[in-house]
């Protein structure tokens, strides 16, 4: 199971994944699934996507 501080060496793309840490981490529960399920972030997330794929990053960690 991934771990919190990105130990565990597996891929978080799963939304039960999400969960998990959300909860390992210390955060409300129904807040992020309000948050995750509202896609408000959404946006953010493109722009991020987009930046990082302008940059030619190729995952995250990701150390310059």
């Amino acid at each position: 199971m991934p771990k919190a501080d990105g130990s565990g060496g597996q891929q978080l793309g799963d939304v039960l994944d999400l969960h998990r840490v959300a909860v390992q981490i210390g955060l409300d529960r129904s807040a992020f699934e309000e948050c995750l399920s509202s896609n408000r972030m959404l946006p953010k997330l493109r722009a991020d996507v987009a930046a990082a794929t302008k940059k030619k990053v190729p995952g995250t960690p990701t150390f310059f």
